[in-house]
């Protein structure tokens, strides 16, 4: 959809796709030196971070969209919008780059979800999960939406065979790609 769209922001479309791969290939690194142990469990830091991150912008962002907020800011390069506009939720920056957040933040939460936690956790992972695909819903940005539903479908199908006792977790992951 990126090509499809190229009238529309077809450079920062590709911009913000390249920092994606630049991001998963700078993460998902590891130096020979290193013990994998440490490295995952810095992985694993990390993502939980990047999890309460982008649930404390969602909900930010979802709140203009309830409250209806709506601000346009001139900026010497153009103008930039806080809420909705043109059918779609900016919230506080751009669609596609929530979007792309939104659809990281679903397929790690499905990974940790995966995994065997508390129910406390559980339960935020749910919460976050529910918001994020609101929110992604909301800003309309295609390319997400499929690379979301593309990810935790097929993070769910190589899950679920290495681990058979998550199936119904694995089964929850492939249900929320295909919402």
């Amino acid at each position: 959809t990126i090509f499809i769209n190229r009238e529309q922001f077809l450079m920062e479309n590709i911009k913000i796709w390249l920092y994606m791969i630049v991001l998963i290939f700078v993460l998902y690194g590891l130096k020979e030196q290193q013990n994998v142990n440490i490295w995952n469990c810095k992985l694993k830091r990390f993502f939980a971070f990047f999890l309460v991150c982008t649930f404390i912008l969602s909900t930010i962002c979802l709140l203009t969209y309830v409250f209806q907020i709506n601000i346009l800011i001139d900026e010497p390069d153009g103008y930039s919008h806080i809420g909705m506009y043109d059918n779609r939720l900016w919230g506080i920056y751009n669609p596609n780059v929530g979007s792309s957040l939104n659809a990281l933040s679903i397929i790690i939460s499905c990974g940790f979800l995966i995994e065997k936690k508390n129910k406390k956790i559980t339960f935020f992972l749910i919460i976050n999960l529910l918001l994020q695909y609101i929110h992604l819903l909301l800003t309309g940005s295609r390319t997400s939406f499929y690379t979301t539903i593309a990810g935790v479908a097929l993070f769910g199908w190589f899950s679920g065979f290495r681990k058979i006792k998550t199936v119904k977790r694995t089964i929850l992951c492939i249900g929320v790609a295909l919402m």
